[in-house]
C-alpha cells in the first residue's frame, strides 16, 4: 500500500455455501452467517498474533451479509472497517426493484422471503457501533438500483451524524465509479485508488492507536 515501507496485505476470500467449490448445502441466511462467523473468527485470530488491522468487504449479497454479521456482533469477533460495494438493502427491496410494475405477481413476493439481509434496518438504527464505512457504488450498476446505494449511505450518514443511538464515530464515505458495472467496478480507476486509500487510513490509524 506504500512504496516507501514495507507492509503485508492478506486477503481472505471464503464463498459461502453452495457458491463456488464450497459446500452445496442450502445457502440460508441463518447457515451463512454461522459460515462467515467462523470465517471472521478465524481472521481475528491471525491478525491478533501482528495486531494488524481487519477490514471485511463485501460485494452485492455479500455486503450485506457482512453488514448483518456485524450487527449480530459475532465472538471472538474483530472488524475495524468495511467496505460496502454494489450491496442492496434487503430481499424484499431488491424484489420490487427487478420488478417495478405493480401489475406484475413478482412484485409483491418480496414480503414472502425467508431471509430478508435487512442492510437497511442496519444502517438506519445505527448497529455498526464505530466501525468506518467505504461505501463504493458503480454508477452504471444493472442489478443493484444506484439510487438504493445511496439510500444506504444516507442512512449510514445519517445515524453518524445525529449520534442518536448510531455509533459510526469514524465517517461514513461514498464513492462512485464512473462507467462501473455491478461486477467489474474493480476495472476502473476510482475504485483501486478509494479502496487503496481507505484500507491504508484503516491500517494507519490501527498502528497510530495500538503502537
Amino acid at each position: 500500500l506504500d512504496a516507501h515501507r514495507p507492509t503485508t496485505l492478506e486477503i481472505l476470500a471464503v464463498p459461502p455455501r453452495s457458491f463456488g467449490r464450497s459446500t452445496n448445502q442450502t445457502p440460508t441466511q441463518r447457515g451463512i452467517l454461522r459460515d462467515y462467523t467462523a470465517v471472521t473468527q478465524y481472521a481475528s485470530r491471525r491478525a491478533k498474533t501482528t495486531d494488524a488491522a481487519v477490514i471485511w468487504m463485501g460485494h452485492s449479497l455479500g455486503a450485506s451479509v457482512a453488514t448483518v454479521l456485524l450487527d449480530h456482533e459475532p465472538p471472538n469477533t474483530r472488524c475495524d472497517a468495511l467496505i460496502f460495494e454494489n450491496g442492496f438493502a434487503s430481499i424484499p427491496e431488491m424484489v420490487r426493484a427487478l420488478y417495478p410494475s405493480k401489475w406484475v405477481p413478482y412484485h409483491y413476493l418480496g414480503r414472502l422471503a425467508l431471509d430478508i439481509w435487512d442492510a437497511r434496518g442496519v444502517f438506519e438504527r445505527g448497529g455498526l457501533g464505530k466501525v468506518p464505512v467505504l461505501f463504493v457504488s458503480s454508477d452504471d450498476d444493472e442489478l443493484v438500483p444506484p439510487a438504493m446505494m445511496r439510500g444506504l449511505y444516507e442512512a449510514a450518514r445519517s445515524r453518524d451524524a445525529s449520534g442518536e443511538g448510531g455509533r459510526l464515530s469514524r465517517g461514513v464515505t461514498w464513492v462512485g465509479v464512473k462507467g462501473g458495472l455491478h461486477d467489474f467496478a474493480w476495472k476502473k480507476e476510482a475504485w483501486g485508488k478509494s479502496v487503496v486509500r481507505f484500507v491504508k487510513d484503516v491500517a494507519d490509524t490501527r498502528k497510530e492507536e495500538h503502537g
